[in-house]
C-alpha cells in the first residue's frame, strides 16, 4: 500500500508542477481571481504573484503533510495495555501514515483544479461555450471523500476487544 500511496503523491506532484507551468504560460498579464454579479473579474493580481503563491500554496501544503507523516512515523505503537502509546496496533499506524501521504496528493490535486479553473476562467475567450465551474467542485469533493477513507480507516482498523 505505501508504493501506491508513493506513486499517487509522485504523480500529485508532477501534474502539480505541469499544471502551474502551463495555466501560467497562458494566463494574461492580470490575473482575474474574483468575480461580480455578472460573472465578471471585479479582483486581480499579476501573473507573477500569482505563480508565486500557487507555488507556495503547493509546497506548504507539501512540506506540512510530508512533515507529518514522518512525525507520524515516530511515534509509539503500545505493546502493553498498560503503556501508554498514540497508535493502539502498528497496522493501524502504518495506515494513518499512509493516509496523511495521500492527503498531500489529495490537496495537490485540489489545488490543480483550483489552478485550471483559474486558468479556465481568464481565457475564457479560448474556452468560450464550455462549462469549467466543474473544476470548483473537485477540490471539496476530493477532500470530503478522503476524509471519509481516514474514518473508515478509524473504524475498520480498530483492535478487537476481548
Amino acid at each position: 500500500m505505501r508504493k501506491v500511496v508513493n506513486i499517487f503523491y509522485f504523480l500529485s506532484l508532477v501534474l502539480f508542477l505541469i499544471t502551474l507551468t502551463l495555466v501560467y504560460a497562458n494566463l494574461p498579464s492580470q490575473v482575474g481571481v474574483s468575480v461580480d454579479d455578472r460573472g465578471l473579474p471585479d479582483q486581480f493580481v499579476g501573473r507573477e504573484n500569482f505563480f508565486y503563491l500557487a507555488l507556495l500554496a503547493g509546497v506548504l501544503t507539501n512540506i506540512l503533510c510530508w512533515s507529518l507523516s514522518r512525525f507520524m512515523k515516530l511515534l509509539p505503537v503500545r505493546r502493553s495495555p498498560n503503556k501508554p502509546a498514540f497508535f493502539s496496533n502498528s497496522v493501524l499506524k502504518d495506515a494513518i501514515v499512509n493516509w496523511v501521504k495521500g492527503f498531500g496528493a489529495v490537496l495537490n490535486f485540489a489545488i490543480i483544479a483550483t489552478i485550471t479553473y483559474l486558468g479556465a476562467f481568464n481565457n475564457s475567450d479560448t474556452f468560450s461555450g464550455v462549462s469549467y465551474d466543474g473544476f470548483l467542485y473537485v477540490g471539496p469533493i476530493l477532500i470530503v471523500s478522503w476524509l471519509g477513507v481516514l474514518i473508515f480507516l478509524m473504524v475498520s482498523r480498530r483492535p478487537a476487544t476481548s
